[in-house]
């Protein structure tokens, strides 16, 4: 009788001591990695918490204004680092003029400074928005186009009644890409030819007529040069050699 009680006790402990670590609300909690999650989250909703970072990469439209003033003002109101500078990664074909300069009030007026960064192609209702930056940086072998700007009408009966008025529209918006260009510091004269033609531009070039403020460097290339500085200057050869 005795051994038949400290066998029981013995599978009744085992057996309670199992049924309580296999209890989901007794269970250590499982440490899953944080960083799979951050970069789900990332890719659903093309904004980097942890960096500040917009990634701007598609039409402008009004859609993509919604979707950047929402972004935007959630990045300025996150604490504790609401006051930190936002970045705005900007690949585009261009878009719609409209949502073009509503994006481009839009960082203008932010009370925190926005960086805008092009790579790849900046294109027409693009480059409204590479102005609005309070530093415009261009990627290596990114690409700008400017060019005049286009109503496209719905129909073309539409198109016969409204004719002066999308002329008239064409002339305003022509106006203030002008002044937008004017006022980042890029000259009268350069700003009107660029806008009354297809302008095709790398971005070397964008920086050399105003439009961009700088081309980044590559980490490799950026490399060499701090590497270059830190390493000591030769000793001058002797003249008696």
């Amino acid at each position: 009788m005795v051994r038949q009680v400290k066998s029981y006790n013995k599978v009744d402990r085992y057996v309670i001591r199992r049924t309580i670590w296999q209890s989901p609300s007794v269970m250590p909690p499982k440490k899953t990695p944080k960083q799979p999650l951050e970069y789900c989250k990332v890719l659903e909703t093309h904004v980097d918490f942890a960096t500040r970072t917009i990634y701007m990469h598609a039409d402008v439209d009004r859609a993509l204004y919604t979707w950047f003033a929402i972004s935007l003002r959630t990045l300025v109101g996150s604490a504790p680092h609401s006051q930190d500078p936002i970045a705005v990664s900007l690949f585009t074909d261009g878009g719609e003029a409209d949502s073009g300069f509503a994006i481009y009030d839009l960082i203008r007026s932010c009370p925190v400074p926005v960086d805008v960064f092009g790579t790849g192609e900046v294109c027409s209702a693009g480059v409204i928005i590479l102005q609005a930056g309070r530093r415009r940086v261009l990627s290596p072998s990114a690409h700008v186009l400017i060019h005049p700007v286009r109503v496209t009408p719905p129909s073309a009966e539409m198109a016969r009644d409204h004719l002066q008025s999308l002329g008239h529209n064409v002339d305003l918006y022509l106006k203030q890409l002008v002044d937008c260009l004017i006022s980042r510091g890029v000259r009268p004269r350069v700003a009107k030819r660029l806008c009354s033609r297809e302008s095709y531009v790398t971005a070397a070039q964008a920086v050399k007529l105003g439009v961009a403020d700088r081309v980044s460097v590559p980490h490799a290339a950026q490399a060499d040069t701090d590497l270059a500085r830190r390493r000591p200057r030769s000793a001058p050869d002797d003249p008696a050699r």
